[in-house]
Parts: structure tokens; sequence; C-alpha cells
């Protein structure tokens, strides 16, 4: 992964301010965790982590609180630990009308008593940080999902005016480093719009930061786990 140092370095050669005398590097880190929050929320796939998660009793479910959405639920999992964990039965996700057209008391555990494994995950993105399980949980399940998470952000240093002290690698893919380049620059131009052409760069820079990560529509389409299932009818 690229370093911080050199993101910023990059910002400051453009902005012809190395000595960081207009746009404080302080500003800059600012700036960069505001962006590395803005790809993700454009573009959940941009940081996907797979994880386990510990299911409550009954249908509703929580995501860690790490994670902003689900991407893919995958599988059932052993109760081991992380580390040695085994993966189960395949888990199918099915949007709610489904479930509620098809079994209308399927958050009932007199109809449907608790079990361990999961069968379906139903995924409401409208409600991106629960979901749902079927047929109820017993709260001894574990299951193994994706999910979309913030990336870690860019740490204060003691230093903050020396570019050297930023050593942190950023914490998302390098396709990722321009985006976020043109992220910085339109709010260092912003700052500044009071000067002549200054709005226009940073108008420039948020478009070419929008179009690089494509439509937040669409990209939330591609992320929304009902539509990245391969099969919308119940399994038996």
């Amino acid at each position: 992964m690229a370093s911080v140092r050199e993101l910023f370095l990059r910002a400051q050669t453009i902005l012809q301010d190395k000595t960081g005398i207009r746009w404080p590097l302080a500003e800059l880190r600012l700036w960069a965790n505001d962006g590395l929050r803005e790809v993700v929320t454009l573009k959940p796939s941009a940081n996907v982590r797979t994880v386990i998660v510990t299911l409550d009793a009954g249908t509703r479910q929580a995501l860690p609180s790490s994670a902003i959405q689900m991407i893919r639920a995958i599988r059932n999992m052993s109760n081991a630990s992380p580390n040695t964990a085994v993966g189960g039965r395949a888990v199918i996700t099915v949007p709610r009308e489904v479930m509620d057209s098809q079994n209308p008391d399927w958050h009932d555990p007199n109809v449907f008593p608790p079990q361990k494994e999961v069968v379906h995950v139903i995924y409401d993105p409208e409600d991106q940080r629960n979901f749902y399980v079927w047929p109820p949980n017993n709260a001894t399940g574990r299951i193994e999902v994706a999910v979309a998470r913030y990336p870690d952000e860019i740490p204060s240093s003691p230093t903050p005016e020396k570019r050297t002290s930023y050593t942190t690698a950023i914490d998302l893919s390098d396709i990722y480093f321009n985006p976020l380049l043109d992220y910085i620059l339109y709010r260092a131009y912003l700052k500044d719009n009071e000067v002549s052409g200054n709005a226009e760069r940073a108008q420039a820079h948020y478009a070419a930061f929008a179009n690089s990560l494509g439509v937040k529509v669409q990209n939330e389409i591609k992320s929304n786990p009902n539509t990245t299932a391969a099969a919308t009818g119940l399994a038996t």
C-alpha cells in the first residue's frame, strides 16, 4: 500500500506548497480522512473484509460495529476459534419480499423452531447495519460474511508539519490513490475559492474523484446482497 507521506508529497507538489504554508499537513490529514470515508460511502466494495458473526437468538442480527453494510453472506461456520473455525453449509441470500410472501411466519419461533444452522440471510438495504436469518437462530450459530468497512484513519503526528512523520500506509488499495489525491485537492482549492480559478479547480478535482469511483447508485446496486445473490428462490 502507498504511504501517507507519498500522498501528501504529491498533493503539496501539485499545490506548489511543499513547505505547507498555505495548506498545512494537519489540514491535508483531515481532508485525507474525509476522503477515505467518502470513497467507501460512494463505493462500499472499495474496502471489504470477511468476518465471522456470532448470531443472537431469533431472526434479527447485527453486523459488527466496524461494518458499514453487508456485501455478501457466505457460509455457516463452526464454533471453534476464528483461526480454526471450519466452514459449513453455504448461506443463500433472498429478498425479504420473497420470505414474507412464501413464509409469512418466518420470524415466529413457534412455527419454525430455532436452529444453529442458517439457511437464508435476508438483508434490507434501507437498514444497512442489521440483517435477518432463517430459520430463527438458537444463539449458537456463526456465519461468515463479507462486509464493507471504513478504512483506518490516518493518525495525527507528534510533529504534524513534518511530512516524514507520516509513516503509516493508506488503508485502501493503491488503485484508490489517485481518487484520494483528487479529493484532497478538491478540499484544498475549496478553501481558497476566493482566488480566481480555484472554485473551478475544486470542482474539476471532485468530478475526477467521483468519476473514478463510478455513479453511487450503480455501486450500491452492485454491492447489495439481494442483487448479487445468484438465486432468489428459497432453499429447501
